[in-house]
């Protein structure tokens, strides 16, 4: 506890050193620049918020708040120290089944994310809560796109997601298109600790578990 406080207030101190006079990544920038609506869901690492643009005709986006002792991996680019997430989510930018990522900003208590929000879409939790179970044609539809987008992050990227879930799966209701999100978890491959958990106990393989 003592180690993990102390790395929060080493990240605290060398951001604001180094990052708020970066304006285009202020919060004051992002004020100009987008609209926080509601609340969309909240997790243990985050809270995503629906927003639109000021600009541009109000498109709609998905704006994620992490604060600073919720970043589960820190990356140093640009004599910048940002959180892991925004770095591989711009890495997969090329992968059409991963969210798209459109700008970041912060601020002394944390980072907000801002990504795509495609219309009319829920995630696979909500959706099979709503409408019920999937039947095989539209599991098999779904999950193919899971596993090409999870081959082409490691192929392409040597990334692994290591937070697959429902709830982090956005499925078009038009399309049936599906989206992979909330990166907080991905890690490079040859990084990544087999022993090490990531994600939530209430959905791991039972392989996984320790008696």
């Amino acid at each position: 506890m003592i180690k993990r406080k102390l790395q929060d207030l080493a990240v605290c101190c060398s951001y604001q050193v180094d990052f708020l006079h970066e304006k285009k990544h202020s919060v004051k920038e992002f004020k100009r620049k987008y609209e926080v609506l509601d609340e969309i869901g909240r997790g243990g690492f985050g809270i995503v918020y629906e927003a639109t643009t000021r600009q541009d005709g109000q498109q709609p986006v998905a704006v994620k708040f992490v604060q600073h002792k919720h970043v589960r991996s820190w990356t140093m680019t640009c004599r910048q120290l940002i959180p892991s997430e925004v770095c591989h989510l711009e890495t997969c930018e090329d992968i059409p089944g991963v969210i798209k990522i459109l700008d970041w900003f912060a601020n002394s208590k944390g980072f907000l994310i801002v990504m795509e929000r495609p219309a009319n879409c829920m995630d696979l939790f909500d959706m099979v809560s709503v409408h019920g179970p999937l039947n095989e044609d539209m599991g098999k539809f779904i999950f193919k796109q899971v596993i090409t987008t999870v081959f082409n992050m490691y192929s392409k990227h040597g990334l692994l997601h290591r937070d697959i879930k429902d709830e982090n799966l956005i499925v078009n209701m038009n399309t049936g298109e599906v989206k992979l999100v909330d990166f907080g978890a991905t890690a490079y491959a040859e990084k990544a600790t087999k022993k090490e958990f990531q994600g939530l106990h209430s959905v791991i393989l039972p392989s996984r578990m320790v008696p």
